[in-house]
Order: C-alpha cells, then sequence, then structure tokens
C-alpha cells in the first residue's frame, strides 16, 4: 500500500514499512530511502542491494537481517540508503528494487518528499 505515511509492502518473510524517498540538499541530484525492514521468519536473510529509479543505491556493504529482527534505514541510524545522480520530482513515486538473500527481489514505488517538517535533516550519508 502507498501513501502519504510510506509505502509498506512484503516479500516472502521480509516486512518493508514507512519506505520514503527524502531528496538531498539542493542541487545536489541525491536522495535518501527511508524506512525500517523487518524478518518475521525463523532464518536469517540480507538486504543485498537497493536500486532507486534504476540507480545504483547504497548500502554497498550486506545488511544482516537476523530472524525475528529488523533494521532501520535513515534518520541517524545505523544503515544508509543514499543514491546520486537522480532527477527526482516531488510529490511523485519512483521505482525501487531491494535484493533480498532469500526472499528475492522486491519491487515498489515510494513517494519522493522534501528535506522539511517531519524529514528535515534526512540527507545522505555520506554526502553525494
Amino acid at each position: 500500500m502507498n501513501s502519504g505515511n510510506g509505502t509498506q509492502v512484503r516479500i516472502g518473510d521480509v516486512r518493508v514499512e514507512n519506505a520514503t524517498v527524502v531528496l538531498g540538499p539542493p542541487e545536489s541530484k541525491s536522495a535518501t530511502l527511508i524506512m525500517s525492514v523487518f524478518n518475521d521468519g525463523t532464518t536469517d536473510d540480507a538486504l543485498l542491494g537497493v536500486l532507486i529509479n534504476e540507480a545504483v543505491a547504497s548500502p554497498q556493504q550486506v545488511v544482516e537481517l537476523p530472524a525475528n529482527g529488523s533494521a532501520n534505514f535513515g534518520y541517524g541510524d545505523q544503515y544508509w540508503v543514499n543514491a546520486c545522480g537522480l532527477d527526482l520530482t516531488v510529490s511523485t513515486y519512483v521505482p525501487i528494487a531491494m535484493q533480498f538473500e532469500k526472499a528475492g527481489i522486491l519491487r515498489t514505488e515510494a513517494l519522493i518528499v522534501e528535506p522539511a517538517g517531519y524529514y528535515e535533516g534526512i540527507a545522505p550519508n555520506p554526502a553525494c
């Protein structure tokens, strides 16, 4: 389900909540994908890679998702999903693809928002 509160989607035992794309600083052509990823299964999984609008996004490392565990992305959390070289428009949806080790490829769309209000202070880390 896509809404102004972020995208909620599932593939296998993996559940993604509140996926939203926050634009980076003006003129940077960058964005940060914020979300929470839950592994509701009894075996470990891992996030291997992400595409935002067909552009390869970080994390460049594998993010482990232990059984019955979760990982948060953005908001100063340990994990970040950033993309550079994007030409995005606020209040539209952008295609997202996430490759999980066991659950497979999750394809969805997420709303693009400005880094203001609730999203103020969210920016690519490290900067593009």
